[in-house]
């Protein structure tokens, strides 16, 4: 497997793991089948953008991109929420969490685009 592949897998599983723990951080006391839902839809997302990437399908790169940028989002809405409701250092480990995530979001949407698939798609 290339080295651009385990960075993109890489990078897509510590995003996975960071938006899981910073929902399940905001969703105390709400109800646990939508954060299973949640969880089960970013791993579903990912594992389809990976497979593509990887099979070099049709699309790949825009799917690609399009999960990178949702999440991103996501990441900024929970920063947003963070900031709002947390005045503690309970919030600012959340905050920095989803920095993270953030930035892991634009360097995967990097790798994505460093990505070299052919135009001919057997």
């Amino acid at each position: 497997m290339k080295i651009e592949n385990i960075k993109i897998i890489l990078t897509s599983l510590l995003i996975v793991i960071l938006f899981a723990i910073t929902n399940s951080f905001l969703n105390t006391g709400l109800n646990n089948d939508a954060l299973f839902k949640s969880i089960i839809f970013i791993v579903a997302l990912y594992g389809l953008m990976i497979y593509r990437l990887y099979k070099q399908k049709r699309f790949a790169k825009q799917l690609g991109y399009f999960v990178n940028v949702v999440y991103g989002i996501g990441f900024v809405s929970n920063i947003i929420v963070g900031i709002t409701n947390y005045k503690t250092l309970y919030g600012g480990i959340l905050i920095f969490m989803c920095l993270i995530g953030f930035v892991l979001c634009i360097m995967c949407l990097y790798l994505v685009r460093k990505k070299d698939i052919p135009v001919v798609i057997k």
